[in-house]
Order: C-alpha cells, then sequence, then structure tokens
C-alpha cells in the first residue's frame, strides 16, 4: 500500500514548492475536448454511476478492503467524509475526487476516478496529498506528541487502454547522484480494472465490482449473462443500487427506453427477483 506522510509533505514544500509548481501546470494543462457525443455520453454515465458509489462509506470501505492492501479491515462505521470547506472550494471545477479520514486518526483516503489516461497523475495526486496535509496543519495546534498525517492516494481506472504513466515520481525525477538524497518518495496506489477478469469482479461482490463487470458488457445477451451471474453469486435479495445502476448502464447500451422491460426480463429468469 502507498502513503503519503507529513515528512513527505515537509520534504515537498522545503525543497521545489511543489504544491504551487503542480497547481500553475495543472492549469495550464490542455485537455483533449474533442470526443465524440456518444463517448461524452458514455462517460457521463460513468462518472455518475462512479460518484454515487464513492458517496456511499459502506462501499468505499469495500472498495479499500477488496483493492488495497492493509493490515486491517476498515469498517463502514469508522469512516467519515471530509469536506473541509479549503478542500471543496479548490476543487469544485476539477475532476470528482473523494476524500475520506477514519474517525479518531489523522488517516486520510483520497480516491480520484478517471476514465482516460493522464500524463500528470502523479503530479495531481501528489499536489491533492500537499493540499490535504496543508490545510489539516492550519486546522490544528501543533504540539509534541501529536500524530501526524499519513494519506492514502488512490486512482481508480476504467479505461480500455492500457495505463501506460508511471505512478511513481522517483522514476520521473532528474538522476543526479550528488543531489540522489532530495528526490521526492510518493506514489499512489492504481486500481486499473482492465487488469482484473469479469470472474473475479464478480467474485469480490460489491457494488463497484459489479458495475464494472456490468461496464463491460458489448451487447444484451453479455449484459445478461453477467448480470445473472452477480444474482447467484450475491446469493441474496437484489440492492436497490444495483437495480439502479443496471437501468442506466442498460439504457445506455440499447439507447432506447426499454431498459426496465429487458431488466425484468434478466430477474424474471433468474432464481432471484427485485
Amino acid at each position: 500500500m502507498e502513503v503519503f506522510t507529513y515528512n513527505d509533505y515537509i520534504k515537498c514544500i522545503h525543497t521545489l514548492r511543489l504544491n504551487a509548481v503542480f497547481q500553475l501546470a495543472e492549469e495550464g494543462e490542455k485537455y483533449n475536448l474533442k470526443k465524440s457525443k456518444q463517448k461524452k455520453k458514455i462517460d457521463n454515465v460513468s462518472d455518475k454511476i462512479i460518484q454515487r458509489i464513492l458517496e456511499n462509506k459502506k462501499e468505499v470501505a469495500n472498495l479499500i478492503n477488496n483493492f488495497i492492501e492493509t493490515k486491517e479491515k476498515i469498517k463502514e462505521e469508522n469512516l467519515v467524509k471530509y469536506t473541509n470547506n479549503f478542500i471543496i472550494r479548490k476543487y469544485k471545477s476539477k475532476e470528482a475526487n473523494v476524500v475520506y479520514k477514519l474517525q479518531n486518526k489523522n488517516i486520510f483516503f483520497l480516491i480520484e476516478y478517471k476514465s482516460s489516461i493522464e500524463n500528470k497523475m502523479v503530479y495531481r495526486m501528489l499536489n491533492y496529498c500537499v493540499d490535504i496535509i496543508y490545510d489539516w496543519n492550519i486546522s490544528v495546534k501543533i504540539k509534541k506528541g501529536i500524530e501526524y498525517p499519513i494519506i492514502v492516494p488512490i486512482v481508480i481506472y476504467t479505461g480500455v487502454d492500457k495505463w501506460n504513466v508511471d505512478n511513481d515520481i522517483n522514476k520521473m525525477q532528474v538522476s543526479d547522484y550528488i543531489f540522489q538524497n532530495y528526490k521526492i518518495d510518493f506514489k499512489y496506489n492504481l486500481i486499473e480494472i482492465k487488469k482484473i477478469s469479469t470472474k473475479i469482479l464478480i467474485q469480490k461482490n460489491t457494488l463497484f465490482s459489479q458495475t464494472m463487470a456490468l461496464e463491460r458488457s458489448k451487447n444484451y445477451e453479455e449484459f445478461k449473462d453477467t448480470l445473472s451471474k452477480i444474482l447467484k453469486q450475491s446469493k441474496r435479495k437484489l440492492d436497490e443500487n444495483l437495480y439502479d445502476i443496471s437501468e442506466l448502464l442498460l439504457k445506455n447500451l440499447l439507447k432506447d427506453s426499454y431498459s426496465k422491460e429487458f431488466l425484468k426480463e434478466i430477474y424474471q429468469n433468474s432464481y432471484l427477483e427485485k
């Protein structure tokens, strides 16, 4: 598991002033907006679904426990949404990212979702981590014995192309023997969905993994088969969230208004019903 600590923060601030540098780099970044209407529609559907999942503490706990190595399982009741005004104000115009904090601990989870490759992802994530610790730094009274924060940065990538951008900033810095000790040590945790088989995603039995499995469907028959396997794997009544997400994905896949009728057919033909 990759983490960002207070010592890393201090090293960043007192060597290269990266917070300011990366902010300028991000503001100057040019993004490709020449997407087809259909591609935009697909991305919007995926964005809305992922955003919905990340707003659910139970699903965030499941995501961390299933995809990030931790010595102890994260409990839903121990997660608190971090909604500090500084963070919200600064990133209100950026792509959706979410921050959770462990209750009564200075442990933060920074999660960002990407459907396309971004070359400057490591800079963005480092910038976010620096901002979170900066905000914590001005909101608490520093005293002897205080526990400094640890941030677990996570990038969820659902694109079809291989993620070919390094997640280790150390490897991207200038190699110089004399100044080697001044290099910044930062990595983010990458969850690359393409590398995980549909079978494993279904077996993980979480709303996030089930959604990722369904999203791969190229046609109705494939969608029907995957959803039927999910229903059999879950061995419980159909979750309302999964129903709503399935309807969104199926409607987007079929490009018509018959998604509810098709879903009803799937449920009636499986041993579980809504």
